[in-house]
């Protein structure tokens, strides 16, 4: 098949970008024909556009590195958020990482449009602000630097890091390392994981178009894709993403994925999404723009409903009808609250499930009004999956005490009362919320 002068150029120019040393591969993007060509970032590239993006908003973004590649080249991180807030640690946490294969720029071009969508439109845009605002966002755009700079799948072990995870490694995999969890990368982006207390884990690959589930192990046994305990929840999630940008889902292509270990040892709802077939093929600056707009919307979503990749019960309204003490409890999470017991005054009240959306009238005898108390409640927010060792299920037990006195739920009469955030703040409402991961 022959190319005309120009795709030829194309190629060897993105080539060169690829290759060369940073001073050189800062010369993007490249005028070819009077058409600008655009070349994805690049290991060379990737640390001086990061610092670029942070130093321009230093409020709310840092870069870091989470470790070292077997070559020595750093895996740069940045993390978005409005880090003056007092309660930011408490805020959800959403990871965004991608090209574990170092020849999937795609990927890095995607995480990168995020990145820039997030700290550009920060004030300007109520979808980036409320991101920034409410969310501790992490992004790991490059997690093979090695491979990238070579522009090959694997790192310089010649294994393939997304087969390399201690979670069902070994079972249906190529170039899955001498053992499990064998390759640096892969333990920095383990130890990254395991150490900032994540609501919800995306990783961008290419190849195809659509979404990739964890796999669920069933006796050691590769089987393919099955139904993962939180099947609902994925569905869901899965649901909403194809009716955003019309991408549909599959099982994994093999085991030991970084989302198969997030989800079976984390209990971190992951998901993977392949952003586009082609691969790095140079484009003009909007075209790339283009093509990777839907897989963007994508991760805004995740990153918006991070605290919703679960269930999440909260107080809709509470009333007195002068009989009952009544509490609307709303599950606003895409998952079902699982095994939910309430607490009240001395009474308890166990409810088996409140799926997503859905509302449940929880009634109090008259005489739990008449005492200061506190509604607790306990669910499961997450089952987490079964693990190639035994039938455990890491489930994560979630505990809210919602503090109220015996005047304001009198108060409260035989109305309804709008917005529970609203009598909280009137109450001097006092929430305490615990998560621990229970082994079952």
């Amino acid at each position: 098949m022959k190319l005309n002068a120009a795709f030829s150029a194309a190629l060897v120019l993105a080539f060169i970008a690829v290759c060369l040393p940073a001073s050189s591969a800062n010369m993007v993007p490249f005028e070819t024909d009077g058409d600008e060509l655009y070349v994805y970032t690049n290991y060379f590239t990737l640390k001086s556009k990061l610092d670029e993006m942070a130093q321009a908003h230093p409020d709310i973004a840092k870069v870091f590195s989470i470790g070292q590649s077997m070559e020595g080249n750093d895996m740069w991180c940045i993390e978005i958020g409005k880090f003056s807030d007092a309660n930011y640690s408490e805020h959800p946490g959403f990871y965004l990482d991608a090209t574990h294969h170092g020849d999937e720029n795609r990927g890095t071009e995607t995480a990168m449009f995020f990145i820039e969508f997030l700290l550009e439109n920060y004030g300007k845009n109520a979808t980036a602000n409320f991101i920034v605002e409410n969310r501790r966002t992490y992004v790991t755009p490059m997690i093979n630097p090695d491979g990238n700079i070579k522009f090959v799948r694997y790192n310089d072990n010649i294994v393939d890091l997304n087969r390399n995870y201690p979670h069902e490694w070994g079972i249906s995999a190529e170039n899955q390392g001498a053992s499990a969890g064998s390759e640096i990368e892969v333990q920095n982006n383990m130890a990254f994981i395991s150490s900032h207390n994540l609501d919800c884990y995306f990783s961008l690959h290419t190849g195809t178009y659509d979404l990739v589930r964890p796999l669920c192990d069933v006796g050691g046994e590769y089987r393919g894709f099955r139904p993962e305990p939180d099947v609902v929840l994925y569905d869901t999630v899965c649901d909403k993403i194809n009716g955003l940008i019309g991408m549909g889902y599959r099982g994994s292509s093999g085991t030991g994925e970084s989302i198969a270990w997030a989800y079976g040892v984390k209990s971190v709802f992951s998901l993977l999404m392949e952003v586009c077939i082609d691969q790095d093929l140079p484009v003009a600056y909007e075209d790339a723009r283009a093509k990777l707009a839907d897989p963007l919307k994508a991760c805004i979503f995740m990153a918006e409903n991070a605290d919703r990749m679960c269930a999440k019960l909260s107080v809709e309204t509470v009333s007195n009808s002068g009989a009952e003490a009544v509490f609307k409890i709303k599950n606003e999470g895409f998952g079902p609250a699982i095994n939910c017991t309430f607490g009240f005054a001395g009474n308890s009240i166990h409810v088996l499930e409140i799926g997503s959306g859905n509302i449940s009238e929880i009634k109090f005898p008259a005489e739990a009004a008449e005492s200061d108390s506190a509604l607790s409640m306990e669910y499961v927010k997450i089952k987490g999956m079964k693990t190639q060792g035994g039938n455990e299920v890491g489930e994560v037990i979630v505990q809210s005490a919602y503090a109220l006195s015996s005047d304001e739920l009198k108060s409260a009469g035989g109305v309804s009362t709008p917005g529970f955030e609203l009598l909280a703040l009137a109450a001097g409402l006092c929430m305490v919320l615990i998560c621990r991961k229970r082994r079952r």
